[in-house]
């Protein structure tokens, strides 16, 4: 169940940089590319970034979670 609230911030997220994204566009009149303004360039990266990593974190939550792991346990094991 953790997952699920875990994948709906991430949403979240993802929209939020999204959204910086076309709001810098529209503001400099940028449609395609990033017409070499280095803050785009680094708005798009964000994004880019968190749509490459998060579905792998979230895979991972998702299988910890189905395999009962607790973080309990793995506390008492390095002990």
């Amino acid at each position: 169940m953790i997952s699920m609230m875990y994948a709906g911030l991430c949403t979240l997220l993802v929209i939020f940089l999204a959204l910086r994204v076309v709001r810098w566009r529209r503001e400099h009149k940028i449609g395609l590319g990033h017409g070499d303004n280095i803050e785009l360039q680094k708005r798009v990266r964000a994004h880019a970034n968190a749509t490459e990593n998060m579905p792998l974190a979230l895979i991972l939550l998702g299988s910890l979670e189905l395999t009962g792991f607790e973080p309990k346990n793995a506390r008492d094991s390095l002990r």
